[in-house]
């Protein structure tokens, strides 16, 4: 699978393999900003859903396919200068939901203040 949109900026993976954290930075001059909206830039929040798959690739080693979106909450826009912080963790198979990979998703201004969240409940299988 070819990712044509680099929602992720960088990855690191934590905890033996069961968690990483990923930071996507919102800058201007990124192509999927233009006409979004003219005058008044904001980061589609179905690129915040690409920035969660790309982080649990990125976890599990390669590429997957999303399969499903359990939740997702846009609680405030991301513009340029704002950050998205990704939390991603292999949700327990004693739990509710066995298989799910939460991504939560903290977005930052440019100065650091918290201007917003969402939570990504996301199934992925391996593409190869």
């Amino acid at each position: 699978m070819t990712t044509f949109l680099r929602a992720v900026d960088s990855l690191a993976v934590r905890d033996g393999g069961a968690a990483a954290t990923a930071v996507k930075r919102i800058v201007a001059d990124d192509p999927y900003l233009v006409g979004h909206f003219p005058g008044e830039p904001i980061y589609p929040g179905v690129f915040l859903v690409e920035s969660a798959r790309q982080a649990v690739a990125g976890l599990l080693g390669g590429p997957v396919t999303l399969v499903a979106v359990v939740e997702a909450r846009f609680a405030a826009p991301l513009r340029p200068g704002d950050v998205a912080l990704l939390d991603v963790k292999r949700v327990p198979e004693q739990s509710p939901s066995p298989g799910v990979i939460r991504a939560r998703v903290v977005a930052l201004d440019s100065i650091g203040a918290r201007v917003g969240h969402c939570v990504v409940d996301v199934r992925a299988v391996h593409d190869g």
